[in-house]
């Protein structure tokens, strides 16, 4: 059965195996790393390089989350762990217990640096240092999420919301996620997808298309409800001079976010860097446990 299948495969068949084929060599090997620095990074003494931890065959980086006794591990070949996985190399399974509010900050950190931390509550200032996580369109660092600033304390209620998402194992599995999206690369330094997702003959498009959202803007956006919308809402859109933006809109004149909002829209970017192809992301699998 199985040779008869192949001889029905035809021409059309074969040329598409080769032209898989041939992308993939394209694309090479993915490579995943934090930067230099990143608290909690394990790191060689006198290269500071990463202490890598094998884990079943495979390399991770570890970062054990200061003043806790959290590890977080990333795979450096920036594949997409099983469920099981993330939900104990995430920090997921670590929520409530000694010193979490230190893990819910080293999230915020990554995403928005000390600032961000220090908005999200009333607190000491973040004396960590902030490594640059995300990129621009252009590949150079860039904090993963901006806040325009724009109207008074609209910065402070985005980072709180933010921090409840954090302060979750489900947000602190979404971001795990995202965060292996946006820091995967290729041989040539340039940001794609991962190794086991099938891109379409466009994929050089889709390509730049997900890289364009390696970093995002959250602005506020008051236009767009009737008269009956009493709920805020967030929509990601493309901004093509400056970023993609998150755009928080309310019908009243006081900006607010809602948490579940938020989420939703942090599981549909999550779902744009892992596969821009997708005609429908809202299918995308994510796995939360």
């Amino acid at each position: 059965m199985e040779i008869l299948r192949m001889k029905k495969m035809g021409k059309s068949g074969i040329v598409g195996i080769v032209f898989c084929v041939a992308k993939t060599c394209l694309l090479g090997a993915t490579h995943f790393n934090l930067p230099a620095g990143t608290p909690g990074r394990q790191e060689e003494a006198e290269t500071g390089k990463p202490a890598l931890v094998e884990i079943g065959g495979k390399l991770y980086e570890q970062v054990v989350v200061p003043y806790t006794t959290c590890e977080l591990f990333f795979p450096i070949d920036g594949s997409q762990p099983e469920v099981a996985d993330v939900g104990e190399w995430s920090g997921a399974g670590y929520v409530g217990q000694d010193n979490d509010e230190a893990v819910t900050d080293w999230w915020i950190r990554v995403f928005g640096g000390n600032r961000a931390v220090e908005l999200s509550h009333v607190g000491q200032p973040d004396i960590l240092p902030a490594t640059i996580m995300g990129f621009d369109r252009y590949g150079n660092p860039e904090h993963i999420i901006q806040v325009m600033r724009e109207y008074t304390n609209f910065e402070r209620k985005f980072w709180s919301t933010f921090r409840v998402i954090a302060s979750t194992a489900e947000g602190r599995v979404l971001l795990y996620r995202l965060l292996i999206e946006v820091r995967r690369m290729d041989d040539t330094g340039c940001g794609c997808c991962g190794p086991d997702i099938y891109l379409s003959d466009d994929f050089w498009l889709e390509k730049e298309i997900r890289n364009f959202f390696r970093s995002v803007a959250v602005c506020y956006d008051a236009t767009g409800y009737d008269t009956e919308q009493t709920t805020s809402e967030v929509r990601l859109r493309p901004n093509a001079y400056k970023v993609p933006r998150f755009a928080t809109k309310t019908r009243t004149t006081e900006p607010s976010i809602i948490v579940e909002g938020l989420f939703h829209e942090l599981r549909r970017w999550f779902c744009l860097l892992r596969n821009p192809g997708m005609q429908n992301e809202e299918n995308a699998e994510i796995q939360l446990p």
